[in-house]
């Protein structure tokens, strides 16, 4: 039988790098490429593609069951089809110093443009007032055709590395005490930039931590530079090893001079378009025109709803409604979770947007088993 020139690997932790990766199977010949994945159910995992099948056999021989990162490592064969190249591969990029955060390096800075509608058209009929001249408002389609999604990653998975990401910046804002509109912000910039980038191309860490340090500027509430650095170095530590926070001079400044650089490539991204919608602005109006209905718990109410409002801004919801129609859904939900669906079915404040349409888009972020009874018969409903 034929060996493979491919192995799987697995068993290691997030802070193990490809170029880490790199380095440890070197010495069993010729790597071609290495790439690292991730999926909810079997964790990060790695193909590491060699140029001839002698030493994809080295690397099962040497590497299955050796330490990297503390951790034992898995090596086997992999079954899918090489593309590897009959000649020799081409010379090799120098390998930049490796960092518990950095994932790859980013790619050279070029000229981003918005991303436009034509990739996934608009329905016939929009959901509210949505303003067309938007370049970040995409269709109310699932899953979108987003650049990660193209590379290969599952609608499932893509979602959940924007939510772990949207922590990750809530986590910082809060380490580095800023506003949470410093937060809700970045959170944005973040899932806009991957709108026109692939998950598997960038750190995610750092394009959040570049968010969150231009998110402060924007905000005014501007942060020091090391301050972001050393609050992105503890977080990503603390998950593994609660002491593994102290850090060299020399790891700092490369994740600062790294931060500053994605922070160049964010705002190419996005057209320097930092001025980002606040929904929550809508929904406190919303609020105040439902007291004037109706007698309620306004805190309580607007409680539940922030919850509603927070998830749709860490996924990819809230680039696809408005802002008036985050904020009706968002209130929407909570009036039925608070079991005053007499008044929902009565009022007029929400016939501005079609609002079972947006409160089924709502819904479908999350599991239908796992909402409150209240909200269980809303989701059957809208299905």
């Amino acid at each position: 039988m034929e060996v493979s020139p491919n192995v799987f690997v697995s068993g290691y932790d997030h802070l193990v790098t490809k170029e880490v990766m790199w380095k440890h199977f070197e010495d069993c010949g010729t790597i071609y490429k290495v790439d690292m994945m991730e999926s909810a159910g079997s964790g990060r995992f790695s193909f590491v593609e060699f140029t001839d099948a002698a030493a994809g056999r080295a690397a099962v021989a040497n590497k299955d069951r050796s330490i990297l990162g503390g951790r034992s490592l898995r090596v086997r064969y992999a079954n899918r089809k090489t593309n590897t190249p009959h000649s020799s591969p081409p010379p090799l990029p120098p390998l930049p110093p490796t960092i518990p955060i950095a994932l790859s390096p980013p790619p050279p800075l070029a000229t981003s443009h918005p991303p436009t509608k034509t990739t996934t058209p608009m329905p016939t009929e929009p959901l509210g007032p949505s303003d067309p001249t938007s370049h970040w408002l995409f269709a109310s389609t699932t899953p979108l055709l987003t650049p990660s999604y193209l590379a290969g990653i599952s609608f499932d998975v893509e979602t959940q590395l924007r939510r772990t990401t949207s922590w990750y910046i809530i986590d910082l804002q809060r380490k580095l005490d800023l506003p949470r509109v410093a937060s809700l912000s970045a959170m944005t910039y973040m899932n806009r930039f991957f709108m026109l980038h692939s998950f598997s191309s960038h750190d995610r860490f750092l394009v959040a931590s570049a968010a969150i340090f231009l998110s402060a500027k924007v905000n005014e509430r501007t942060v020091k530079l090391t301050h972001v650095a050393d609050a992105s170095l503890k977080l990503a530590t603390d998950a593994e090893n609660a002491s593994s926070t102290i850090t060299l001079p020399a790891d700092m400044d490369f994740i600062k001079s790294r931060i500053r650089q994605y922070e160049v490539i964010l705002l190419n991204s996005l057209s320097y378009d930092v001025v980002v919608p606040q929904p929550h602005l809508a929904l406190a109006a919303l609020a105040d025109r439902a007291i004037a209905q109706v007698d309620m718990a306004r805190e309580n109410v607007l409680a539940v709803a922030d919850v509603f409002l927070t998830d749709a801004i860490a996924g990819t919801l809230a680039l696809q409604l408005t802002s008036d129609e985050l904020a009706a859904g968002a209130l929407y939900l909570s009036c039925r979770f608070h079991r005053m669906d007499d008044w929902v079915h009565t009022t007029d404040v929400f016939s501005h947007v079609h609002i079972h349409i947006v409160a089924s888009h709502f819904l479908a972020m999350y599991d239908v088993r796992r909402l409150p009874v209240s909200l269980q018969a809303v989701a059957l409903i809208f299905k």
